[in-house]
């Protein structure tokens, strides 16, 4: 591993991590797209602006944009009316121009800021197949509003927790079932006192093993969070938080507050994964200066097990491993131990495992090795089991509805979603795909772009549901910007990681003191009923 070059490469390319954008190509009579330039480069739809151009004659003009200013920077593009740009590939909340309403240029009105792209998704691709069934089926319904399309994702972006598969392998660690089981690997790490020394090229190298690691500054932990709430309210319940249901049936009810239990019990699981004390993290984690790149780089260099990440971690960091150099995989995410209470026939965590396992390994049985339950408790542990986060659902792709090549942009995306246009995308992402059912594994076309790391990844999500953080259709989510922790200690990832007693969280309300979870989770309620009315009832014109 030489570190130190490797570091001097990552810290120059976050050195373009800022306002800046290129511009390739001054064709006024092109098709103009600007693409925000990320984890997934921008090499892809360079390619398929080449490819496209050959196959019909039309240019393409690319500017590419950094950075969280080179998001606000679009935003602000697309909102001042006057943009040539034709295509935003863009990290936004496509709703918020649909919900700006009606909006005239010159004579001109329009009926939002975008285009409606329904005959993109409803256009025949390959094999007749319309794109909207091509689609992955999580991502179809999210971008389904009210029977129209206003955008169309740019990439899967699926989350979760990496690890070194060679570390377990060489120190016996094995991948945890459940969130009991993952903090008893993390104390079994802790324990084992490892270190990387048969990766490193010199002893100077050598270094502990933790078991994760993070960036306090811009954390990754937060990305659990829906995977563990859904998992332990269950899918029916997963989908009333985002409509707003409240314990007593009724949308918009106060008693939503206090409605879904799976928000505490996420966050028990936090407060003992981040207990600062248990120094399951590694300790560059809470660094001042310790960006997300960096912590990615301490996770590469074998100085922590695991990693909360995504899929774009490939891409940013394949100009500085090779694929020999890293064996990293996606885990199934852990169930939620305390599940169980949701269960009449789970007696314990190991029974919990054990019905995981034969889930696993394709068993529909309800009595096997270490288990013996309901047909209930079994649907529930398998639903919580086949559920994967993600974040393509922000990776938006819009068409400004005064664009005046409104027919090309439209022609672009299909080309896009083609068969030929979804390879392209694959072998220019490091083997990253697009949300559709396509074979990755075994296309012909990709297979060489697709390494262990990415093939881990489709294996991982192949026929799961996803559970996105985010819910553009309600406005309480998305005007009201309600969120599963919100008050006091809104930022809880920070609150539970902290390293003094006089920055943990505590709440006292009327004559009781919580700490910890307790304290997040109360203060986040009573924030929630201080402002159900005023702020968040208001949202939605009630």
């Amino acid at each position: 591993m030489k570190k130190n070059i490797k570091i001097i490469a990552i810290l120059l390319s976050l050195t373009f991590i800022l306002t800046a954008c290129h511009i390739r190509g001054e064709d006024s009579n092109a098709l103009k797209i600007s693409v925000f330039n990320g984890g997934y480069g921008i090499k892809w739809v360079s390619e398929e602006a080449k490819a496209y151009e050959a196959k019909t004659g039309t240019s393409v003009n690319i500017v590419d944009y950094y950075g969280e200013a080179g998001k606000t920077a679009m935003d602000s593009e697309l909102q001042s009316k006057t943009s040539k740009t034709d295509i935003f590939f863009t990290l936004t909340h496509y709703l918020n121009f649909v919900r700006s309403g009606k909006i005239n240029i010159g004579q001109q009105s329009y009926d939002c800021l975008l285009s409606d792209l329904s005959d993109v998704y409803e256009s025949a691709s390959d094999n007749n197949v319309k794109i909207k069934d091509k689609m992955l089926d999580s991502y179809q319904e999210y971008f389904n509003y009210n029977g129209k399309y206003y955008a169309m994702p740019w990439s899967i972006g699926a989350q979760g927790l990496l690890y070194h598969k060679d570390v377990f392998s060489e120190f016996n660690f094995k991948v945890p079932n459940t969130t009991e089981e993952l903090l008893k690997l993390a104390d079994d790490i802790k324990t084992a006192n490892v270190t990387n020394k048969k990766w490193a090229v010199s002893e100077k190298e050598q270094k502990t093993i933790y078991p994760f690691c993070f960036s306090l500054n811009d954390e990754y932990w937060s990305y659990l969070f829906p995977v563990w709430f859904a998992q332990y309210e269950g899918s029916e319940k997963w989908a009333d938080y985002w409509n707003c249901i409240g314990s007593d049936g009724e949308q918009y009810s106060e008693t939503f507050t206090t409605a879904y239990p799976g928000i505490l019990e996420t966050l028990k699981v936090y407060e003992k994964l981040l207990d600062y004390s248990k120094k399951y993290n590694n300790p560059a984690s809470y660094a001042a200066n310790n960006s997300f790149t960096q912590s990615q780089f301490i996770f590469l260099e074998k100085e922590s097990a695991m990693m909360v990440n995504g899929d774009w971690i490939n891409m940013e960091m394949s100009g500085n491993y090779s694929e020999d150099e890293w064996d990293v995989a996606y885990m199934k995410v852990p169930v939620i131990s305390s599940i169980i209470k949701q269960c009449t026939s789970v007696s314990d965590d190991a029974e919990l495992s054990a019905v995981i396992a034969a889930i696993d390994s394709g068993s529909s049985a309800l009595s096997g090795t270490g288990y013996d339950v309901t047909q209930e408790d079994f649907d529930k542990i398998y639903d919580a089991r086949n559920m994967v986060p993600a974040n393509g659902h922000l990776q938006d792709a819009l068409v400004p509805s005064y664009s005046s090549k409104i027919d090309k942009a439209k022609d672009f995306l299909k080309f896009l979603y083609s068969d030929e246009g979804i390879r392209i995308y694959t072998n220019n992402t490091s083997g990253n795909g697009l949300p559709v059912k396509f074979d990755y594994l075994n296309d012909s076309g990709v297979k060489n772009s697709v390494g262990s790391f990415v093939r881990s990844e489709y294996e991982y999500i192949s026929g799961k549901s996803f559970t996105f953080d985010y819910n553009q259709k309600n406005s309480v989510f998305s005007v009201g910007s309600l969120d599963f922790v919100t008050g006091e200690n809104g930022d809880y990832i920070r609150k539970l990681a902290a390293q003094s007693a006089t920055d943990y969280p505590r709440f006292k309300l009327g004559d009781t003191s919580y700490s910890g979870a307790d304290a997040v989770y109360y203060s986040s309620v009573k924030y929630l009923r201080d402002n159900w009315t005023s702020k968040y009832l208001a949202s939605v014109g009630k």
